[in-house]
Order: C-alpha cells, then sequence, then structure tokens
C-alpha cells in the first residue's frame, strides 16, 4: 500500500486497525530493518 498508493503512512496504519500510526513504524521497522519513508 505504501508503494501503490498516495495515502500517508498514518492512512495506511488506519486501515488494519492500528489505532496510531506509530504501532505500525515500530512493526514495519522490526519486520524489514528500516522505516517506511525508506521504502523503495
Amino acid at each position: 500500500m505504501l508503494i501503490y498508493s498516495d495515502k500517508t503512512i498514518s492512512e495506511v496504519a488506519y486501515e488494519p486497525g492500528y489505532t496510531e500510526s506509530n504501532h505500525l513504524l515500530r512493526f514495519f521497522k522490526n519486520q524489514t530493518g528500516r522505516p517506511p519513508t525508506e521504502f523503495p
């Protein structure tokens, strides 16, 4: 969703049920080793 849409990280975070975007940011970094802002 980060690659194929114009949605912000916050908008992407709320769709699967994260109440705060920080939770998605932390999960993403734990899974990929880098934050979503560095994702291609």
